[in-house]
């Protein structure tokens, strides 16, 4: 993309991410001499940019002919494992994969199958990435451009990948697509992520109540409403349920989890 006055890449330690931040994946397992490539984004529930926090593997001689199985562990721990920056486990909402993974081999599961296995004992799995190239390479540069997108100076690999991309001659829109160019699945695994989810979401719900009631104790200055730690106490309840409704099912432990992720793996599913 051409450069303009927005800062497309930060030094990692100048990004203040927390554990209560959204967090993703999206992955590009490669086949026929591909790579297998994950990227981690996250984006703060406050607003702001999405960051492309983290890559795996950073050394792509790494990434070829890796066991599905093993890339999947590999992934969790490289990716998704509570690093020591963080007070308690990030909120992971999706993980995003390739739809090759989906496609039967003539095994008795698929590669998306093998890979969550992996993944169940972390309740976590891979769910199917959407794959428009033409929409997901657009909202890559426009968000590159505006500022809405920005990456890690760690992540030199997707640095590279999106610095080497060419249009694809027959189709303008899209990006040309290079078999055997290990870059070309690094660029897939970062439009995976991006495409298949880049809307904000919203802070965990003991946050949300705490920050209401903390309003209501100190009072609104701006307004006239003068400190009122008793009212807010008295009115816990009420916020909490209201905060409760507000939720959506994005989260899942246990049971649920799992329901859903067996929902996702269904053939055909975006």
């Amino acid at each position: 993309p051409e450069r303009t006055g927005k800062q497309m890449v930060v030094a990692r330690q100048l990004i203040q991410d927390e554990w209560w931040w959204t967090f993703w994946t999206g992955t590009d397992y490669g086949f026929s001499g591909s790579v297998a490539f994950s990227v981690l984004l996250a984006r703060s529930p406050d607003g702001g940019p999405i960051y492309v926090l983290d890559e795996f593997p950073h050394d792509l001689t790494e990434a070829r002919k890796i066991d599905v199985k093993k890339f999947a562990r590999e992934h969790y721990k490289a990716l998704l494992k509570m690093p020591s920056r963080y007070e308690q486990p990030q909120r992971v909402a999706a993980l995003y994969l390739g739809p090759d993974c989906w496609a039967e081999r003539g095994d008795a599961h698929t590669l998306a199958h093998l890979a969550n296995e992996e993944l169940e004992p972390y309740d976590l799995a891979f769910q199917q990435a959407r794959n428009d190239r033409a929409g997901g390479a657009q909202l890559v540069y426009t968000m590159l451009q505006t500022g809405e997108l920005v990456i890690a100076d760690t992540c030199q690999n997707v640095m590279r990948a999106i610095e080497s991309r060419v249009h694809d001659k027959k189709e303008p829109r899209e990006v040309e697509k290079v078999v055997g160019d290990p870059y070309d699945d690094v660029w897939d695994a970062l439009r995976y992520a991006l495409y298949s989810h880049h809307e904000p979401e919203k802070k965990p719900l003991e946050m949300r109540v705490q920050e209401r009631l903390n309003a209501i104790a100190q009072g609104d200055e701006a307004r006239g409403i003068p400190p009122n730690p008793t009212t807010a106490m008295m009115q816990y309840k009420r916020i909490m349920r209201e905060e409760q409704n507000e939720d959506e099912p994005t989260y899942y432990g246990g049971g649920g989890r799992r329901r859903l992720q067996r929902m996702r793996q269904r053939p055909g599913r975006r």
